[in-house]
């Protein structure tokens, strides 16, 4: 087969381009696995980078987001191994995955007065439902067209509850007297810097009457 001289040398440079494609591939792989972060950043404006490394509520929207949209992927690719007349995973991640998430959200917003947090609350559970729907759509399979209905439901249940468990919450654990984020209504007690970590946003402790140290916990306690 490689006894004539052409036929060998065309083997041969074929096994050289292979051997220079898979040296390059490894030097690729082996960049990227040292620095992850840094290769996924320069694909995303810079904009984006800042809203997800300063401020709590964009990472939390984010990963409520991507987990949503996984569990409606998950969902899609069960469902046909389910047999039945009850979909028992769709129950599942209606029933038990999205309330659990929703809640975790609504108890990341303790801390923020509810006055301030109620919009951004709807917001991240309409993004939830959003995403489930997407995921369940992207997902094998074809999605029922009752899905949207269910889960417009699901959104308007969602709400009032959370809503109600945010408020109840704050009004038997009312939030420490003192200085408040003027832009997302973060209580800043304890807070390590002069940055919101909710939303990013600098503040300067004497324009909101307060010093560095009166901001801990101990300092107001000992003002008041």
């Amino acid at each position: 087969m490689l006894g004539h001289p052409r036929r060998a040398a065309g083997w041969l440079r074929v096994g050289s381009s292979a051997t220079r494609a898979l040296r390059l591939t490894r030097e690729v792989v082996a960049a990227s696995a040292a620095a992850p972060l840094k290769s996924f950043t320069h694909l995303m404006p810079t904009f984006v980078i800042t809203r997800l490394t300063s401020s709590a509520r964009w990472r939390r929207l984010l990963i409520a987001v991507v987990t949503a949209g996984a569990t409606g992927i998950a969902t899609a690719f069960v469902r046909p191994l389910a047999t039945g007349p009850i979909h028992y995973e769709s129950v599942f991640s209606t029933l038990v995955v999205l309330p659990l998430l929703c809640l975790l959200l609504t108890l990341s917003l303790r801390r923020v007065a509810w006055r301030a947090a109620l919009g951004w609350l709807i917001l991240e559970l309409t993004a939830v439902c959003a995403a489930f729907i997407i995921g369940v759509w992207l997902g094998p399979g074809r999605m029922h067209h009752d899905l949207p209905e269910v889960m417009a439901v699901f959104w308007l249940v969602a709400v009032p509850v959370c809503a109600g468990l945010l408020v109840g919450y704050q009004w038997f654990r009312p939030l420490p007297t003192g200085p408040y984020c003027r832009d997302c209504g973060y209580c800043l007690i304890g807070t390590p810097s002069d940055c919101c970590p909710e939303c990013g946003r600098p503040f300067d402790p004497q324009k909101l009457g307060v010093t560095r140290e009166e901001l801990r916990p101990q300092g107001l306690a000992a003002r008041r």
